[in-house]
């Protein structure tokens, strides 16, 4: 587990450890938000939500899932403004497994792209916890809606 929680990997990229049984794969998609109709806003602004997914697999089952985001508005030109973001485990099936996020934050406005990043600590409750490693978790959106993320060892 140690060793999976540890690889290196870029977006969508799948690495096979322990003979193919063990399998780690990223994820990232874009899609719209749905934003307060009750805001005014010119027609030209476009208010987008980037998600960034990481998974890993074993046996091909999804037994670890982190997830960030960030909500943001553009014009086309520029990011006009960044309503928000969080990063998430939304699955851990792995018991003795401790996760702890800290340092999230968003920046971006006035270019032509937001970001979102956070730092995850990974520990193993055994005998009290033992510290694994941290990885920052990010993601960005952009003026012409695409979006990507990354992982990079702390």
């Amino acid at each position: 587990m140690t060793k999976a929680l540890r690889e290196e990997l870029n977006p969508g990229e799948t690495k096979y450890l322990e003979n193919g049984d063990i399998s780690i794969t990223l994820n990232e998609t874009n899609q719209s938000i749905n934003f307060n109709p009750m805001i005014k806003s010119s027609s030209a602004i476009q208010y987008r939500r980037a998600t960034y997914t990481s998974d890993l697999e074993i046996f091909g089952i999804a037994i670890f899932e982190n997830v960030v985001w960030v909500e943001y508005s553009h014009d086309g030109n520029s990011i006009l403004d960044i309503q928000g973001c969080d990063a998430v485990t939304t699955r851990n099936f792995i018991p003795i497994l401790s996760l702890s996020w800290s340092g999230l934050h968003s920046w971006g406005v006035g270019g032509t792209r937001a970001y979102a990043s956070a730092d995850i600590t990974f520990s193993v409750l055994y005998q009290g916890s033992i510290t694994l490693g941290a990885d920052e978790v990010g993601v960005w959106g952009d003026i012409n809606n695409l979006s990507g993320g990354w992982i990079k060892k702390l």
